[in-house]
């Protein structure tokens, strides 16, 4: 059965995860883990809810990622806003939030996914069934509206550019020889509208269900994909712009993790991202795909003090990786942590609910020393918060 991971979906996402957890105590034999967060830190001064989403007209259910841009943080919402069908934002780092552009209905203008990229002013991103351009003065443009079928429906992530043109991916449509309603592709997109289908996954070896995004490397395209490759638990995949798809790995759904989520990073020769399920303790990994194809497990998580699933992106200062967990922690709402190219796994923060925010779905970003991301709930109204942790 494919199961569709999208943010209006996280909170039945986030109870299958807890459903289907072995409870783990106790670390790995092993494992480094040192606890810095929760409400037994004792640096407890190193996080801060910056900001509790509201509802109308402020927004609610915050996707995933933020991006920072001269100091100042960008981000969308599913939900909420003056329409109550999203919204795009900015936010200082005092938690100062101004909202850009209400989405306002019809197909394409509604619940924006994940986080946004943004280039000379200019915002873009997807919705389920479009992909759009939001100036910083708040106009909205249609690039291109996916017709299902071979042009790909069900956009997912934030978008990549590369040379003004725009790269993602739909998780359903395209090839539908082996998925009825087609098993995803890869699209591009040009600022002045016009799309093509780079690729089609045929849903077997190749891959099915693109999760996250794309990113560009050294000319070729690197994502992700839930299912599909040699053990249907995933693959990471490399296309190069004539559409020539290359697998670097199939996940085997054992130790190695399993579904692969969130879009990957890359830094020095290496992907880096996150699986949310399966490892040793069924609870999720770390790992590191070399461009070359050579895999490594990083962390397997334990559950307990050590979090959980994660299914965000990965960021590194000073060579040093951020995360978050979904659900784990002392509370069981998520964690923040970070994690050496070695392995050596710190938990920063772990988030206690209510006013303070629970399960971080995305990735974070860094601006002067601190580390923000958003929780899909919690907050004073439940509807989300935006938070930092200082490093």
């Amino acid at each position: 059965m494919r199961t569709i991971i999208s943010i209006a979906a996280a909170l039945a996402y986030c109870c299958a995860l807890a459903a289907c957890s072995r409870t783990a105590a106790l670390p790995p034999s092993g494992a480094q883990i040192q606890n810095f967060g929760g409400a037994d830190s004792q640096d407890a001064g190193r996080f801060q809810s910056v900001y509790s989403f509201k509802g109308i007209p402020d927004g609610e259910t915050p996707n995933p990622d933020l991006i920072a841009s001269k100091g100042v943080l960008y981000g969308t919402t599913a939900a909420g806003g003056s329409s109550n069908l999203g919204m795009l934002f900015k936010m200082t780092p005092s938690g100062s939030v101004q909202v850009i552009y209400n989405f306002v209905g019809g197909v394409a203008s509604n619940s924006p996914n994940d986080g946004v990229i943004e280039a000379h002013g200019t915002f873009y991103g997807t919705t389920p069934t479009a992909v759009f351009a939001v100036t910083g003065s708040g106009k909205e443009r249609i690039l291109h509206q996916f017709a299902g079928g071979a042009d790909g429906d069900s956009a997912q992530g934030p978008v990549a550019r590369i040379k003004g043109e725009l790269f993602g991916v739909t998780d359903l449509g395209g090839s539908l020889n082996r998925c009825t309603v087609g098993c995803g592709t890869v699209f591009k997109v040009s600022p002045a509208g016009s799309d093509s289908v780079l690729y089609k996954f045929q849903g077997h070896h190749d891959g099915l269900d693109p999760t996250g995004s794309v990113i560009a490397v050294k000319g070729a395209l690197y994502g992700t994909t839930s299912y599909g490759g040699a053990h249907n638990a995933g693959t990471v995949f490399k296309l190069t712009a004539s559409g020539n798809e290359e697998i670097l790995y199939s996940f085997k759904g054992d130790d190695d993790g399993s579904h692969p989520g969130g879009t990957l990073f890359f830094q020095g020769g290496t992907l880096y991202g996150a699986a949310p399920y399966n490892g040793t303790h069924a609870l999720g990994t770390i790992f590191a795909v070399t461009l070359g194809g050579k895999f490594t497990i990083l962390h397997e998580f334990a559950g307990g003090a050590d979090g959980s699933h994660p299914n965000g992106g990965l960021m590194a200062v000073k060579g040093v990786l951020y995360g978050t967990t979904a659900l784990g922690g002392h509370a069981g709402n998520g964690t923040v942590f970070s994690l050496t190219k070695s392995g050596h796994e710190r938990i920063l923060h772990t988030f206690n609910g209510a006013a303070e925010g629970e399960t971080p779905l995305g990735g974070l970003v860094e601006i002067n020393g601190s580390l923000y991301g958003m929780t899909f709930g919690g907050g004073r109204s439940n509807k989300g918060t935006i938070f930092k942790v200082r490093l």
